[in-house]
């Protein structure tokens, strides 16, 4: 490393740095002269030819645009205007949102009982197949004891995810009985 004749290494790498900062610092000036041109300044070749190929569609797309732009401000402005009849359809809004909430069943699971259960396990990244077996034949036990099952096929060392082996992973589906014999 160089030490410009001060023998100090310190001085001479802040030296350095300053150096690259002030030249970076006029380079990123020149480079936005050149990027951060008048609309009013000549256009080179590219702009000019991006103009004629694509010109036509973003002129369309502003016009488009411009006039959704003032049609909504317009629409806003509008209910501005008019304060009490807007807040009565907010009201009405708000009644109708509540009304339907009572009427749709509560529940986050749809209403569909496709009679079976689809159950699954993920163990830790790097659990043997048998301890993966051993929490799959626990979920089948306690799966049976519910009076509801009728019976139980698991699949330790298969994952959800694709359904590819994994000695980390198993699914477990549970057939149930027949609506009428359920309590």
């Amino acid at each position: 490393m160089a030490t410009h004749g001060s023998g100090n290494p310190i001085r001479s790498v802040r030296r350095e740095y300053l150096k690259n900062v002030f030249e970076s610092t006029r380079k990123v000036v020149a480079l936005s002269a050149l990027l951060l041109k008048s609309h009013d300044a000549p256009k080179d070749w590219l702009a000019r030819g991006m103009e004629t190929v694509l010109g036509g569609f973003f002129g369309l797309f502003n016009r488009v645009f411009r006039r959704g732009a003032e049609g909504y401000g317009a629409g806003v402005g509008g209910i501005l205007g008019r304060k009490s009849g807007a807040l009565l359809v907010y009201g009405a809004l708000l009644l109708a949102t509540v009304g339907l909430f009572r009427l749709v069943p509560p529940g986050f699971v749809p209403i569909q009982d496709k009679q079976y259960l689809v159950s699954f396990a993920q163990l830790p990244q790097g659990a043997t197949l048998d301890r993966t077996e051993k929490v799959i034949r626990q979920m089948s036990e306690i799966a049976l004891k519910d009076p509801a099952v009728e019976g139980a096929v698991a699949f330790p060392g298969l994952s959800i995810n694709g359904f590819i082996n994994s000695p980390s992973a198993g699914i477990v589906f549970e057939t149930l009985k027949p609506f009428d014999q359920r309590g």
